[in-house]
């Protein structure tokens, strides 16, 4: 486990920005563990690097070589925070995803107006928890169409459907 590089860094910072969750780096700090970025309180950086422990912290995405990809916990940290890049949806439509299932125009009760085609969404609950990341098939304007609009990447319900398969 080490603190981040310059470049590293800006890599996170920069897809912290696209899902405007900045703010979860406030009083905290970021930690790599190989690609894994890791949170974990201010206080405790120096003590924990210390102690090299296998793992530490919150998980809320990984590191590539150009891009930062959000976990799921880290969707859910952000969700609260931010107003960027999210499809809600209705109850039905949260069991369904919950499950693997694609996003239905007809299940969306709002979006926020920054989607394209092709980006990167949280798929949350009415209650503005991030259920699941998806990747949105058309932009904001046309999310209530009657079709598959948001394809389901990963979601909170895989290590439920997965667990009891290994």
């Amino acid at each position: 486990m080490r603190h981040l590089e310059k470049k590293e860094m800006r890599i996170l910072i920069a897809g912290l920005r696209y899902w405007g969750g900045l703010e979860i780096l406030r009083g905290r700090e970021v930690i790599l563990r190989e690609r894994e970025v890791l949170l974990i309180p201010s206080d405790l950086s120096d003590f924990v690097l210390s102690l090299k422990p296998y793992y530490c912290g919150i998980k809320i995405g990984d590191l590539s070589s150009k891009k930062f990809h959000l976990s799921l916990e880290g969707a859910h940290l952000i969700s609260k925070l931010s107003s960027k890049k999210k499809v809600f949806v209705n109850e039905k439509a949260e069991m369904l995803v919950l499950y693997g299932r694609d996003v239905f125009g007809n299940s969306v009760i709002d979006c926020t107006r920054d989607i394209r085609e092709n980006d990167e969404v949280m798929i949350c609950n009415s209650f503005n928890e991030a259920i699941a990341i998806g990747r949105a098939r058309v932009s904001w304007e046309r999310m209530k169409e009657p079709k598959v609009v948001v394809e389901n990447l990963r979601d909170r319900g895989w290590y439920t459907r997965e667990c009891g398969t290994r």
